[in-house]
């Protein structure tokens, strides 16, 4: 029961460092992936109707770090 707890400790201080990663990222690429689109074969990131084209793995990584968040961010409050 010891590591479930420290388990979960382990999570709740990291999820608002998760947070902020994200934000980071998403200020230095102009936005994040949920918001972007794929075009012919082309990734960009978005974020209210503007969008930045990005290579295919900053676009995946952006895709993945939101789901991250979205599943840590109830930990977090």
């Amino acid at each position: 029961m010891n590591k479930l707890r420290q388990v979960i400790a382990l999570i709740i201080y990291l999820a608002p460092l998760n947070f902020m990663l994200f934000f980071g990222v998403y200020l230095v690429l102009g936005g994040f992936s949920f918001g972007g689109k794929i075009e012919a074969g082309h990734y960009f990131v978005g974020d209210h109707g503007s969008y930045t084209e990005v290579w295919w793995p900053i676009y995946a990584y952006s895709w993945l770090h939101g789901v991250s968040v979205f599943v840590s961010w109830p930990f977090c409050c």
